[in-house]
């Protein structure tokens, strides 16, 4: 969000964004709770945040279809909608192979550069996730931003954090070995980088 901002002001006005701040806020809150329990009291507790997911996504389909017939005509300029081209198929899936070998390499360096000086694997672990979950967001914020679809822009952000939070937090803790997430996943670690 902060590299759109300097690409240039983007429009935080519509009731729907409002919305999904306050979900982001309170799934946030939900999540560092259960971070600060035992593994033991984790585990019980996490199908709520799995449940506020569930929730998300069916919240957003019906303020989504809301929005675009009131709100959205309001705030924003109609988009007439494109067709895709094969031109378009063909950069998708050349995007998709790039993501795929891209990711690779990013694994193997970081694991060379963490034996190289010595780094705890949690750290790098922890900062690949980071850096994987993020340079996706990034470039579509970039995007948006250059293309002036303030919406995209937030909705992308904000959404995935929700749902990273939500869903990957509770499957994590719901299916992941105790021994290995107790000190891993522990508030401590995430909040040390």
């Amino acid at each position: 969000l902060g590299i759109s901002l300097i690409i240039r002001p983007v429009k935080v006005g519509t009731v729907k964004t409002q919305r999904n701040n306050i979900l982001l806020l309170l799934t946030t809150l939900a999540f560092i709770f259960l971070q600060i329990l035992s593994f033991e009291l984790r585990r019980p507790l996490a199908p709520i945040l799995l449940f506020v997911a569930v929730i998300f996504i069916l919240l957003e389909v019906s303020w989504g279809r809301g929005g675009s017939l009131k709100e959205d005509l309001l705030s924003f300029l109609p988009i007439p909608p494109e067709k895709f081209t094969v031109v378009d198929w063909l950069s998708f899936a050349g995007s998709l192979v790039l993501l795929v070998i891209s990711s690779r390499f990013l694994v193997s360096a970081a694991t060379g550069m963490a034996l190289l000086w010595g780094i705890s694997p949690e750290v790098i672990g922890l900062s690949l996730v980071a850096v994987g979950t993020s340079l996706p967001e990034l470039s579509v914020s970039i995007s948006a931003a250059v293309r002036k679809e303030d919406k995209l822009l937030l909705g992308d952000l904000i959404g995935s954090n929700i749902l990273n939070l939500a869903l990957l937090g509770s499957i994590v803790v719901l299916f992941a070995d105790v021994s290995s997430l107790s000190h891993t996943l522990s508030l401590f670690s995430l909040f040390a980088f």
